[in-house]
């Protein structure tokens, strides 16, 4: 088939193209079984940041969509160029100052945050309800539910693939990281690079 044009000539505007092609036809069945996430239905990923499983960092995270299953837990798995996730935290928790080396989207569902980046996380972005707040490649981050209930946050790990080995820490955290593994009784290895 080929593309219909339609062009406006009567000045230097540019054409407006338009693409004439089938659609994907899709099973209701399969719909609701490979591409409809329901929140309630999302079960809880217990092996994800599990040297954080209490304290102050304590959160629960639900894995909405990863590609291809990456994230077992996730309820849609099929090929996609990024993941999206729900953490639920109690209020006055904070996740541990880290990088990531791909971008993260937060936008809040619930609830008050502040987000803290920079090398010592010195700076704040407040986020309310529906705010997005897009964390480039390699900046250093934390977030903190500063409300007064427990909130929910998606997150959205803009690539495709492994996404949780592409965490990073900060060199002043080299015997913060080594603690907190050693007391969970997991092997560590810490590679220090520029």
């Amino acid at each position: 088939r080929k593309a219909m044009t339609a062009t406006d000539t009567t000045d230097d505007t540019p054409g407006v193209e338009f693409r004439i092609k089938e659609s994907l036809k899709m099973d209701p069945a399969d719909v609701e079984a490979r591409h409809v996430a329901r929140f309630h239905e999302l079960v809880e990923d217990p092996a994800i940041f599990e040297e954080d499983r209490t304290g102050s960092g304590a959160r629960r995270h639900f894995h909405a969509i990863s590609d291809n299953g990456v994230l077992p837990t996730a309820k849609i798995k099929t090929p996609h160029h990024f993941h999206v996730s729900y953490v639920e935290m109690p209020p006055g928790n904070q996740v541990r100052l880290h990088a990531h080396d791909v971008p993260e989207v937060f936008i809040p569902m619930t609830g008050t945050w502040e987000l803290y980046y920079g090398d010592e996380g010195e700076h704040c972005v407040a986020l309310n309800p529906l705010d997005t707040f897009s964390v480039p490649v390699g900046v250093m981050r934390t977030f903190k539910n500063v409300g007064l209930t427990t909130a929910l946050i998606m997150v959205i790990y803009d690539s495709p693939g492994d996404v949780m080995g592409k965490i990073f820490y900060g060199p002043n955290q080299t015997d913060e990281i080594r603690e907190m593994f050693e007391t969970s009784g997991r092997k560590i290895t810490i590679t220090h690079e520029d």
